[in-house]
C-alpha cells in the first residue's frame, strides 16, 4: 500500500515535479519554451493503448474503448491518493508521469487495469512503463508543461518527441508490463 500524504509538503519532492511546475493561465503563454520543463531522468511514463478502431464504432463500443484507455490513470490516481501528476489522453490512448519513487504502484495499477480491460470488456489494452532515462538516451525528451484553467483543473502539455518514440517501442515489445487478472486482482486485495 503506497503511503498517504496528508499536504503537498509531506510529498517527497523528486514526486513534486507537476505541481511544482509555473502555471501558465493562457494558452499563448505555451506557444513558447518557458513553460515547458523535462521530466526528471529517473522518472516513467506509463502508456496505456489499444488498436484503433477498424471502421465505424458504434457508441457503446466507443464508451467501452473511452475506458479502457482511462482504467489506468484512474487506477494510478486512486492508489495514491489525488497525486497531481502529469497526464493525457485522447482517442485509443493514454499516458502518465510518475516519478521511481511511484514505478512499481504504476506499473502494478497499469497491469491490473489491462486484466480487468480484458476480462471486462474483451479488449486488449497494451501498456508499458518507459523509463525517461531511455527516452533521452534514444535522442529524444518529454518536456512539460501545466496549463491551469482554474484552481482545480489543470492540463499537461508535452513536447519532445519523447512521448511518440515511448510509443513505438511499446508497439514494438518494448518496456511491456504483464496483464494481471480480475482473478489476481481479488486474491491481492
Amino acid at each position: 500500500m503506497p503511503k498517504r500524504f496528508a499536504t503537498i509538503s509531506e510529498v517527497p519532492l523528486s514526486d513534486r515535479f507537476y505541481h511544482d511546475l509555473p502555471k501558465a493561465t493562457d494558452l499563448v503563454d505555451l506557444v513558447g519554451d518557458p513553460f515547458f520543463q523535462p521530466l526528471p531522468g529517473d522518472w516513467h511514463i506509463g502508456l496505456a493503448e489499444l488498436a484503433p478502431a477498424e471502421g465505424p464504432v458504434a457508441p457503446a463500443e466507443a464508451r467501452a474503448r473511452a475506458k479502457a484507455v482511462m482504467a489506468p490513470l484512474a487506477a494510478f490516481m486512486n492508489a495514491v491518493e489525488s497525486m497531481t501528476l502529469p497526464l493525457g489522453f485522447g482517442g485509443h490512448w493514454s499516458w502518465f508521469a510518475v516519478s521511481a519513487h511511484n514505478r512499481d504502484i504504476a506499473g502494478e495499477a497499469l497491469a491490473r487495469s489491462a486484466g480487468l480491460v480484458r476480462d471486462d470488456f474483451g479488449l486488449d489494452l497494451r501498456v508499458a512503463l518507459v523509463p525517461v532515462a531511455e527516452v533521452r538516451a534514444a535522442g529524444h525528451d518529454v518536456r512539460i508543461a501545466r496549463h491551469v484553467r482554474s484552481p482545480a483543473v489543470s492540463y499537461a502539455m508535452a513536447r519532445g518527441g519523447g512521448l511518440k518514440w515511448a510509443r513505438s517501442q511499446a508497439a514494438a515489445g518494448r518496456f511491456i508490463v504483464g496483464q494481471i487478472g480480475r482473478a489476481s486482482c481479488r486474491e491481492r486485495v
